[in-house]
């Protein structure tokens, strides 16, 4: 490749997809986004990073629209009516899209592969792994039982596939939007980055990028 792509990865909640994002862009010596994008929203978007962390790739509210729901902002600027985690979603996509203009980016999460769905030099992954798999990654990292890890996981899972349809109008597990998936439960993630590349080597092929 002469010339540097944009990367997206959608992952599945305890997947790894994080960590062969960020190993993916140290390979192939790119930005890497993820908590970044939390602190670039923030610092470029007037919005504090903690308000960011608690609303980012969550759904909406459904109260929000409601005179005296707890979400609903009444402010002088108009555009600051819609409640805080519209306001910080779109603030996410406005901040990938500058970033991924520069080019040589691999964006984690955030609906990312749509917001650059008409970029030509993005190359769209998704990372899942079996549920047992997550369950066992989440019961370690965080130190709780395995019925709670699973509930997490299928909460987590479940917040992301809503956040994901009610900003794109797609499905979070529709495989048409992503060039590539990842079983990251039957490789390891050094091994995950090299398929990657391998693949994204082949995809670019005579594009001349």
């Amino acid at each position: 490749m002469n010339r540097k792509v944009n990367i997206t990865i959608g992952r599945q909640f305890q997947s790894g997809g994080s960590e062969i994002g960020k190993l993916l862009a140290e390979s192939l010596d790119l930005n890497y986004y993820d908590k970044k994008i939390v602190d670039g929203t923030a610092a470029g978007y007037n919005l504090s990073t903690a308000a960011v962390e608690e609303h980012e790739e969550k759904p909406i509210n459904p109260l929000w629209y409601i005179p005296g729901g707890s979400s609903y902002q009444y402010v002088s600027d108009p555009e600051l009516i819609y409640p805080i985690g519209m306001r910080v979603a779109q603030a996410q996509f406005d901040f990938i899209e500058e970033e991924a203009k520069k080019g040589g980016c691999v964006f984690v999460g955030r609906c990312s592969n749509y917001v650059l769905r008409k970029d030509p030099n993005a190359f769209h992954v998704f990372i899942k792994a079996d549920e047992k798999i997550r369950i066992k990654k989440a019961m370690n990292h965080y130190g709780i039982a395995e019925n709670e890890a699973k509930k997490l996981i299928r909460k987590a899972d479940k917040n992301r596939a809503a956040y994901y349809r009610y900003y794109t109008e797609w499905e979070w597990k529709d495989m048409q939007h992503y060039d590539l998936i990842i079983d990251s439960g039957k490789i390891s993630s050094a091994d995950a980055v090299k398929v990657i590349e391998a693949y994204m080597d082949a995809f670019f092929k005579g594009q001349n990028i």
